[in-house]
């Protein structure tokens, strides 16, 4: 299985699936990462123009960077 990165924010109706799903992956043995973006909404275009869930960008690259073996 490749490994995943799940992005989530905590105020959305998905985060308890989200958490599951990290759970489950765990019970697994998959490699996988959870951010949770405290207090964010459903949806990355919610996350836009709101400094305090911005670092999600930078995550997201570092992460593909590190399983990639690449450096941006």
């Amino acid at each position: 299985m490749p490994p995943l990165l799940l992005m989530h924010g905590t105020n959305e109706q998905l985060w308890v699936q989200g958490a599951a799903m990290r759970d489950r992956l765990s019970e697994v043995g998959a490699r996988h990462e959870l951010v949770a973006l405290e207090g964010a909404p459903h949806g990355m275009e919610s996350w836009e123009g709101h400094p305090e869930w911005a670092h999600y960008k930078t995550k997201l690259v570092e992460w593909l960077s590190d399983q990639l073996g690449a450096r941006p």
